[in-house]
């Protein structure tokens, strides 16, 4: 036991307090601490001026894309755990489409005055499960081999819809 005398006096109780004020504020004073966020992937890179500091990777949702008149950047998220429902796309299409009736039981009705235009429905886990062509202007794709689900309908690589099975 660590004993402690000042002026002929035993201080261990005000030492004990001393200590114990101390092993209280260490968690404290832990929290105070600059956190620095660092991304974790295979692939991207980093980059660090005195006023910008930017990091990507590949293959990450992207969230919007901000334009000027010198500089294109997407912003997103380093995690990959993230489900898309939607795809905005900034790219003008030559062709228009509708989608119905979404949520879908059976057949999926694709209308559009372009034909000739390949088309997928992929799974959330980026597989193809039905392609084909899309050969007339009100094109009806059978979704009764799919078990209920969420589905993407991709048109020409460029138009996506989320589509729901029940």
């Amino acid at each position: 036991m660590l004993w402690l005398y000042i002026n002929g006096e035993n201080k261990q109780s005000d030492l004990m307090k001393f200590l114990q004020f101390l092993l209280l504020l260490l968690p404290v004073a832990s929290l105070a601490q600059d956190s620095v966020q660092y991304v974790v992937s295979n692939a991207g890179s980093d980059f660090q001026s005195a006023s910008t500091q930017v990091s990507w990777t590949i293959g990450e949702v992207a969230t919007e894309t901000l334009v000027s008149s010198n500089y294109i950047v997407s912003q997103g998220f380093h995690q990959g755990n993230l489900l898309v429902d939607r795809i905005d796309e900034d790219v003008p299409l030559d062709f228009s489409i509708r989608v119905y009736p979404n949520p879908v039981q059976d057949i999926l009705h694709v209308e559009t005055e372009d034909i000739d235009m390949e088309y997928r429905i992929i799974d959330v886990d980026s597989r193809v499960r039905i392609s084909g062509t899309i050969i007339s202007e009100l094109q009806q794709i059978d979704l009764t081999v799919l078990p209920a689900g969420t589905y993407f309908l991709q048109v020409e690589k460029h138009k996506t819809h989320k589509i729901i099975k029940y």
